[in-house]
């Protein structure tokens, strides 16, 4: 006989276990880590260096100042290997991305010509679904460029992390060791995954559960609308908060197993969420600081290669609005192709431009953030 009573208790069961390790990942975990951190000496073993040439970083608090000099001394120190790594790795989810934005703005203009030409439903309703298969490859695109950006980001700290400590590697070996880390960063990247998933279903869960609330209860309306519509912008609000805080508080789990790769991808987490304790608001600004001047800075170095790449397709579909006729729909597709060349071309230049540069500037304000979690460890 079915059971409703156990089948409750077992749901309940699950659901307290889930409880409990998110709240192992984000309170005990940490702390551990930090007393890890002062007990170890930060050495840094790689396969290629035997053990007692192993060098030990100086661990050295930064100004704001010192970031930006300290940034530019470590991109100009390795700027010609990141960037021939990144031009290389970066190739094969921009051509991705660039063969299904085409399919994808040419079936939308095949899509539009066939409203315009009044076809039959039947026709239009082909289009339409034409258009599903170069969304699939766009997920493919940019699964492919989060895999690549990883890798790459990894390549370039430990370039930046051995010119801290003054040693030298060669590329070849930097690769090796970079390769030697995918299991891990695989295994961060479905822990940081499950707790965005978690926490995308508790969002839609409660949500939709208000939604049910408020039907049942018959409050749809009047001032019941306004407190639902103000307990959604509240609970987006929090959603968005929890997405941040997770973003910057596991942002150091890469550098923390580049530099030290005696770690898990468990303990690689739980050092970066403890780093950040104390300092969330200060790193967080920092952080903000440096992607706005990059995303700046990068948006003047690409903008004016996507403006020459779809300025064509704009020129066509001028003159033909300026010709009076109504043909100008057809100018879409031509349009379309040279928008994707544009958002291939920027996608490139931007990924292999941020991982020149951001990489090595993570590189610092791990070690800032270690140092100063070993001073307050010191004084307590």
């Amino acid at each position: 006989m079915y059971d409703k009573t156990n089948t409750g208790l077992k749901s309940r069961a699950l659901l307290y276990g889930g409880i409990y390790y998110l709240q192992l990942i984000v309170t005990h975990l940490p702390r551990t880590c930090l007393d890890d951190i002062t007990r170890r000496e930060y050495t840094v073993g790689y396969s290629s260096v035997p053990p007692a040439q192993e060098a030990v970083m100086a661990l050295k608090q930064f100004t704001m100042n010192d970031f930006f000099n300290e940034t530019g001394e470590l991109v100009k120190a390795n700027w010609m290997k990141s960037l021939i790594a990144g031009a290389v790795v970066f190739l094969p989810s921009a051509a991705l991305y660039l063969i299904s934005f085409r399919w994808l703005f040419g079936s939308l203009g095949a899509f539009m010509e066939r409203i315009q030409a009044k076809s039959d439903t039947n026709e239009i309703l082909e289009a339409f679904l034409m258009i599903a298969a170069p969304y699939a490859l766009l997920f493919a695109a940019a699964f492919l460029f989060a895999i690549t950006s990883y890798i790459m980001y990894a390549f370039t700290m430990r370039l930046s992390f051995d010119t801290i400590r003054k040693t030298r590697s060669s590329v070849g070996e930097v690769i090796t060791g970079t390769l030697s880390l995918i299991p891990r960063m695989t295994g961060q990247s479905v822990i940081i995954g499950s707790l965005f998933f978690v926490g995308i279903l508790l969002f839609y869960g409660l949500l939709l559960g208000g939604i049910f609330f408020m039907a049942a209860r018959d409050g749809m309306h009047g001032a019941g609308i306004i407190f639902f519509i103000l307990g959604c912008i509240v609970w987006f609000m929090a959603f968005l908060g929890f997405v941040l805080w997770l973003s910057l508080k596991s942002s150091f789990a890469l550098p923390a197993i580049v530099y030290d790769r005696t770690l898990g991808a468990f303990e690689s987490l739980g050092r970066s969420f403890a780093l950040v304790r104390g300092s969330f608001w200060r790193t967080l600004g920092l952080t903000l600081l440096v992607s706005i001047i990059l995303g700046f800075a990068v948006g003047i170095l690409s903008g004016p290669v996507i403006f020459i790449l779809i300025l064509p397709g704009y020129i066509e579909l001028i003159k033909s609005i300026l010709a009076g006729t109504n043909d100008y729909m057809k100018t879409f597709p031509s349009l379309f192709a040279n928008l994707a060349w544009g958002i291939g071309a920027s996608m490139y230049i931007q990924s292999v431009a941020m991982a020149v540069v951001y990489p090595a500037f993570q590189s610092l304000l791990f070690v800032d953030l270690t140092a100063r979690a070993s001073k307050k460890r010191k004084a307590a």
